[in-house]
């Protein structure tokens, strides 16, 4: 071990460099609140989810203010209107002590005692909820994140949801106790909108040959992180959907950012693309053509575009038994689905375009689902408001 090292776990080095900090951190509670927006996305990660699409907004709009983005990884590109600072650091503990308003999209990050003047919105990563999430599912969540849950909550000013079934979890399943407001999701302004630079930028960094259309595989995680769920015979696969829709697809694979840093044992090659690592999910839904899932309520947000959407999971019954659960009966949900390979195969060559529209028109008719597509404008102006309070 080097003397860097050890002086670096020695307590009483520890003790003495942050003491300096915490007696700054104590003061600058102190400091005025400045025009400033704090944005995390999903623990440190880059421009993605709703904080995203809120701050391009704002951008857009000239809105003065400073903007800072928590990150782990500092080569991730950022408007050149946004500061990065590190994940975690105290200088992002200042920044959340002098800013008048927090975005954030998930519940665990730590955050300071908020201050009288402050407000916190709270994004929430997730759309439309087929397993059981946050208190529905608290004897199974670590002692830790549920501490933290909580004193989100706590802190929250405000939420939002697109249709009445997630208003009413919000309302019940995340010791939220507060407004949760309806609007459209700012990420999905992309799905609905997708422009020609996005579309360009995907095909150009996945490498994908202009001439190929796009299927997106994109699973969500399980509770021991497990990847053997998520390995099946793509090319069968694939080959049944460029049978059926006459199309000649490329299949991207997406796994939750939960397991991002796993690597899935698969020779991926110029048909089967790796794309865990494409920082926005939303960019990728709306250039698919096709969307594949398991569990994920991302299967909403593209299937308001009326694109097919395909349930398969070898773990199916396993995973809503012994995972996490259910908080809607799949058996409503509109979308075809299997647990084995042959079952995928048939769904596929019984797919009806129109049946699957007037299917899911009914269903987004019976969670009061309504998005209009311009969430971002909505909640950009939410936040515009806030900053002008004194």
């Amino acid at each position: 071990m080097t003397l860097r090292e050890r002086l670096r776990r020695n307590p009483i080095i520890v003790f003495l460099y942050w003491l300096p900090v915490r007696f700054f951190l104590i003061i600058a509670r102190f400091f005025p609140l400045q025009n400033k927006i704090v944005f995390d996305n999903f623990r440190g990660k880059g421009l993605g989810n709703d904080p995203k699409y809120i701050l391009l907004q704002l951008i857009k709009d000239g809105v003065k203010a400073k903007y800072i983005w928590l990150l782990n990884d500092f080569s991730e590109d950022m408007p050149k209107e946004v500061k990065k600072i590190q994940y975690g650091s105290w200088k992002a503990t200042y920044h959340y002590l002098t800013a008048k308003v927090w975005i954030d999209d998930v519940k665990s990050n730590p955050k300071p005692k908020k201050r009288k003047g402050q407000f916190y919105l709270q994004t929430w990563h997730g759309s439309f909820g087929i397993k059981k999430v946050e208190q529905a599912v608290e004897s199974i969540l670590s002692p830790d994140y549920v501490k933290l849950a909580k004193k989100d909550s706590e802190k929250t000013d405000l939420m939002y949801a697109n249709h009445t079934f997630q208003q009413n979890l919000f309302k019940t399943s995340f010791w939220y106790k507060g407004n949760v407001i309806r609007s459209g999701l700012p990420r999905l302004s992309i799905i609905i909108h997708p422009t020609e630079q996005t579309i360009a930028t995907i095909y150009e960094s996945l490498k994908i040959p202009s001439n190929k259309k796009i299927i997106l595989y994109a699973p969500t995680f399980r509770k021991d992180n497990c990847l053997d769920p998520y390995l099946w015979d793509y090319h069968l696969i694939l080959s049944a959907l460029r049978n059926k829709f006459k199309e000649d697809f490329v299949l991207l694979i997406r796994l939750h950012p939960n397991i991002s840093i796993k690597a899935l044992n698969y020779p991926f090659s110029e048909e089967i693309i790796d794309a865990t690592s494409y920082p926005d999910m939303d960019e990728l839904m709306s250039v698919a053509q096709i969307m594949i899932t398991d569990f994920s309520g991302t299967l909403i947000d593209i299937a308001i575009t009326h694109k097919p959407v395909f349930i398969f999971a070898k773990d199916f019954y396993d995973y809503l038994n012994n995972d996490r659960g259910q908080c809607f009966p799949v058996e409503e949900l509109p979308f075809p689905i299997a647990t084995t390979e042959n079952e995928f195969l048939t769904n596929i060559e019984k797919f009806d375009i129109a049946s699957f529209n007037h299917r899911t028109s009914t269903f987004f008719e019976k969670i009061g689902l309504n998005e209009d597509g311009c969430g971002a404008r909505n909640i950009a102006d939410i936040v515009i408001n806030q900053l002008k309070k004194q």
